[in-house]
């Protein structure tokens, strides 16, 4: 392998380790391409496998552990934390109603004066934006029992309806079979039938 060390924060013995595998077991990747690659592959396994094991649940939000909150009011952000599975304010458990409340007395709504940032994340988002996504990516909730009954009712009543309409016309074709044959195509019982009525 002739590939230069592609960064400088890896240990000596862990690249020449790395090397020593590729050389070892033939593979067609360069000392650079495996590391992008083991690099690539635990990201994407840290973001599958990381569901944090504490946070705050607002409704369908979840805040997990390490959250930020901030409220605009009186010129100056005030700030509270999730800390374990509770919203802290100063030393107050509360919740974002409460919090709204405490910063800036009666009269607003936490959905749209909180701004949150979770852990890992640069950016302020609105609460209520945030809220508005997940509604929009939330699978459909499935039907309540009344409500599949209801439907299953109606598709009964219109297969019946159906059926019957079906039914109707059948009857109507068998009842008119022999009233539409004309006289130089009707066969000869019917000939016989007319005779013995006329008798």
């Amino acid at each position: 392998m002739n590939a230069a060390r592609p960064a400088s924060t890896i240990p000596p013995a862990a690249f020449q380790e790395l090397c020593d595998f590729l050389r070892m077991s033939g593979s067609s990747y360069s000392s650079t391409d495996a590391v992008i690659s083991a690099i690539r592959l635990w990201i994407a396994t840290e973001r599958a496998g990381h569901t944090p094991s504490q946070g705050y649940q607002w409704k369908q939000l979840f805040l997990p552990a390490g959250t930020r909150l901030r409220m605009q009011f009186d010129g100056r952000w005030w700030y509270a934390e999730v800390v374990g599975d509770h919203l802290m304010y100063g030393n107050q458990a509360l919740s974002p109603r409460q919090l709204t409340l405490a910063i800036a007395g009666d009269g607003r709504n936490a959905w749209r004066d909180l701004w949150l940032r979770r852990p890992g994340e640069t950016d302020w988002h609105q609460a209520g934006r945030l809220r508005l996504a997940l509604r929009d990516t939330a699978p459909a909730a499935p039907p309540s029992p009344f409500v599949a009954m209801q439907a299953a009712a109606r598709s009964m009543s219109q297969a019946l309806q159906t059926a019957l309409a079906l039914v109707d016309h059948i009857l109507d074709e068998v009842q008119h079979a022999t009233e539409r044959r004309l006289p130089k195509h009707r066969r000869r019982d019917d000939y016989l039938l007319d005779e013995c009525r006329a008798d």
